[in-house]
């Protein structure tokens, strides 16, 4: 997906280089759904995207207010991990 690696096909996260459309599969953003235009997801999804493209970006600190509101089981353990 476009909005999250630029259409790299590696992405880095954190020390660890990931295959990008295994990074969209962590936050459910797989299949047709990665090749979607953002303006075409859902709200849930488009919340997905958005924690995907943040989440790749280093930072020390990252303040989240309900993040959690309209995501999936799957999504919230992809949060967890990725901010471990």
């Amino acid at each position: 997906m476009q909005a999250v690696a630029k259409n790299q096909e590696n992405v880095q996260v954190g020390d660890l280089t990931v295959h990008t459309q295994q990074y969209l599969a962590k936050f459910n953003l797989s299949g047709a759904m990665s090749k979607k235009m953002v303006r075409d997801l859902s709200g849930g999804e488009r919340s997905r995207v958005h924690l995907a493209r943040t989440l790749l970006k280093p930072c020390n600190v990252l303040v989240l207010d309900e993040p959690t509101n309209d995501l999936d089981v799957e999504t919230l353990r992809s949060l967890e991990e990725a901010l471990e």
